[in-house]
């Protein structure tokens, strides 16, 4: 539930659970041939994306799934395929083979075509789990081509080429490439330094993110978390996960084996790592293709209790995402489930079983409905939110949650008490966290740097991505950089990206700038977070963007052809923190002032002095200065003499 936070993060995305991952998947096509819009760039011009790989030569373990062939031998970026896990700080040996095995097995899940190729929307799972609905309450085609791209989009994070990220006019392919790592960490002193996952007896302990407990307190009820706010999307997986949590393949032995029929007929008997797995990656928005191809994909909460008393509880578990199933209003068929990770989660774990056992496990059967329609987890209303017909909602409405939640005595019934992503990741990991048409950009418009806009923020580069990909939202960050965005000027790492001919802007004023031709010159960047708020959740899209407004600003647009940059400018996200820049006009080199008193100069005098040139040929006096080694020792102005 809550590789979330890789993804919920990785992506709210991981990888990127809390947040993460991979390079973007694409839309299913016949055989092998990739779309041609998205077919690798000549490999001349195109960066290896290993060039921007972590350093994981100090890392006890290697990345997962392995980086060499059977054979040893490295596997090649252009055969790369899929995510890799990485760091495993804070874990064992048994701890990395469970979550490498855990993420084997969510593979296992997203591969089912009845998910990616074609889910049977008259099956009695799908009804239970997306809506049953009819009239104007159903599910419409729109919502049902988009929670199967969701599917199509998790079946490629393990398969998707490595050298098929996505490009545009603005994108670095690096910018990608970032999805492909997910650091992991384990729940230790090491691993999880403040206990968020809370495992360790603390006082006053505190959810991820600073978060206060919910009222009752911490428990070990954790699966993972994640946190996206890094270079790369981060995972964390609790004791919960390693101790209580079992593999997909045991959920199935058991059920063939071992339960009676009514257990077995129960989804919550099904409870497994690998579904944790699949909710965490729905998280991930880079992933999902959300929200261009589907809405983006949360953890919602349902209303419980009559008015002025409500309190809401998490959608999680198979009680829980059927009572979102079951609220239904015109138009809206599918609107509040397809946002909801779990959901996403059991559905793909009640295929699974079903294919396995013969048969779909119906129970719990859910026949309540919310009291009012579902809120997102930043416990914000839809804005087409609207209350329901109480009268037909009586049992939630009292003031008690619906079953299942924490205070269950199952050990397989229960839902963590802790959310799991921080609460200042107002948005999820590749989405930007600011609304740049609310920003308040300022510079002086009288001071201008000579530096066009679109060598700042252009189609051949920008000076802010190096910047905004190391971005420490939370303590801040001031970097110098050179005009390819390199931090360190003295030895340039220069972006090259080609754009074909017709991925280039069909209107021009001008041709764009040569960076290398403002090499001279530096910007120095800057990020002043707020410390009460922790910068929002900026991240790296953030970042780029609030840049971009910048550069589009009137900031960027002065002097006469109205294509130069302000000198300095900054960009206030109200409550969260400034970004700003600053551009350097090259340094002239300091005027030299001869001493007369040196030696050098002492006989650079007497040489003059004793000059056969006429007084009246100053040519001639010039000449002998230049070719005198004690006057350019001296660094005397011989133009005088003329």
């Amino acid at each position: 539930m809550y590789f979330s936070i890789l993804l919920h993060f990785l992506a709210r995305g991981l990888l990127v659970l809390t947040t993460v991952l991979c390079v973007a998947a694409v839309p299913i096509v016949d055989g092998d041939e990739e779309p041609a819009s998205v077919r690798p760039r000549d490999s001349k011009s195109t960066p290896n994306p290993l060039d921007y790989a972590p350093d994981t030569s100090k890392d006890e373990f290697p990345p997962y799934p392995p980086m060499r062939n059977t054979d040893g031998s490295n596997i090649t970026a252009q055969n790369l395929r899929g995510v890799r896990l990485f760091g495993w700080k804070g874990c064992s040996s048994p701890d990395v083979k469970t979550i490498s095995d855990s993420f084997d097995d969510f593979e296992k899940l997203a591969k089912q075509e009845a998910l990616w190729k074609s889910i049977d929307w008259n099956s009695q799972a799908a009804k239970e789990i997306w809506g049953y609905g009819t009239g104007n309450k159903v599910v419409t085609d729109k919502r049902k081509t988009q929670i199967q791209q969701i599917y199509q989009s998790a079946e490629q994070v393990r398969s998707k080429a490595w050298y098929v990220p996505p490009y545009d006019d603005f994108t670095p392919p690096w910018m990608a490439w970032r999805y492909l790592w997910i650091e992991i960490a384990c729940s230790s002193v090491k691993g999880d330094p403040k206990n968020e996952c809370g495992d360790r007896p603390e006082k006053d302990p505190k959810c991820p993110g600073g978060r206060d407990p919910p009222p009752g307190g911490m428990n070990s009820e954790m699966e993972a978390f994640s946190n996206p706010l890094g270079k790369y999307s981060k995972i964390t997986f609790c004791e919960h996960f390693f101790l209580r949590m079992v593999s997909l393949g045991t959920v199935i032995d058991e059920a063939k084996k071992e339960l009676t029929p009514a257990e077995k007929n129960d989804l919550w008997e099904y409870q497994n790592r690998a579904r944790t797995v699949f909710h965490e990656i729905t998280h991930l928005n880079y992933f999902m293709n959300a929200p261009d191809k589907s809405p983006y994909v949360d953890d919602l909460e349902i209303p419980f209790g009559p008015k002025g008393r409500r309190k809401y509880t998490t959608a999680y578990g198979p009680e829980n995402i059927k009572i979102v199933a079951n609220y239904e209003a015109a138009d809206k068929g599918g609107f509040y489930t397809q946002r909801n990770a779990d959901s996403y989660a059991w559905f793909a774990v009640a295929k699974y079983v079903e294919q396995e056992i013969g048969k779909y496990p119906s129970d719990p059967v859910i026949t309540k409905r919310p009291v009012a329609a579902p809120r997102d987890g930043d416990k914000k209303e839809f804005a087409t939110s609207s209350e329901t017909e109480e009268g037909n909602n009586a049992d939630i409405n009292s003031a008690a949650p619906p079953t299942g939640g924490v205070n269950a005595t199952s050990d397989k019934h229960w839902t963590p008490n802790c959310p799991d992503h921080p609460q200042i990741l107002s948005d999820t990991f590749g989405v930007s966290s600011v609304d740049v048409s609310r920003l308040s950009i300022t510079c002086d418009k009288t001071q201008l740097s000579g530096v066009p806009y679109n060598v700042f923020h252009g189609t051949a580069g920008n000076v802010y991505d190096k910047f905004c990909f190391n971005l420490d939202s939370t303590n801040g960050q001031e970097w110098s950089v050179n005009a390819h965005g390199d931090k360190q000027l003295s030895n340039p790492l220069r972006l090259r990206q080609t754009i074909p001919a017709n991925d280039q802007p069909h209107k021009k004023r001008t041709p764009p700038p040569n960076p290398n031709a403002y090499d001279s010159y530096s910007f120095d960047l800057k990020w002043e977070t707020n410390s009460q708020t922790l910068g929002c959740g900026q991240n790296i899209d953030s970042c780029r963007d609030v840049f971009a407004a910048m550069t589009n600003s009137p900031c960027g647009h002065q002097a006469s052809q109205q294509n130069i940059m302000a000198t300095a400018g900054k960009a206030d996200v109200k409550g969260c923190g400034t970004y700003s820049y600053k551009i350097n006009s090259p340094k002239k080199p300091p005027a030299t002032t001869p001493d007369n008193d040196s030696r050098d100069c002492k006989t650079c005098g007497s040489n003059l002095g004793a000059s056969s040139c006429s007084a009246k040929d100053g040519k001639c006096l010039v000449d002998q200065c230049k070719n005198d080694k004690s006057c350019q020792a001296c660094k005397i102005d011989c133009g005088q003499y003329k």
